[in-house]
């Protein structure tokens, strides 16, 4: 009887302990570390600054990122870097426009539709 009510506890509990999505602030800050660096910002307050969207994704919601379903919960971050600085050629370099997007739960990194990311 000890191993049934054992195995239904495990039944029961185990989906309550299923890990929560990141909330938005936690999530806002790991895409920031995910961008930290040229050119992106040297600050993650400088990163921030171009982070101009963001929405927290639900398993089968279509990801602007990947064009796809999402297979677990994600958080998608627009980015827009618009004042890049000149480049060798001397002219304004081209503006920066795409999505990042992160494990909901974890926080790494899943797509990245944006330059300069590896």
């Amino acid at each position: 009887m000890k191993k049934l009510l054992g195995l239904v506890a495990i039944f029961v509990v185990a989906p309550a302990l299923a890990a929560a999505p990141l909330d938005a602030a936690t999530a806002r800050l790991k895409a920031a570390n995910v961008l930290l660096g040229n050119p992106y910002g040297a600050t993650v307050a400088d990163v921030q600054k171009h982070l101009v969207a963001s929405e927290l994704l639900t398993v089968g919601s279509t990801s602007k990122c990947s064009k796809g379903a999402v297979k677990a919960a994600s958080w998608e971050f627009h980015v827009v870097v618009a004042d890049r600085p000149a480049g060798e050629s001397g002219s304004a370099a081209d503006p920066i426009d795409g999505y990042l997007t992160l494990d909901g739960v974890t926080g790494g990194m899943s797509c990245a539709g944006l330059p300069f990311l590896d």
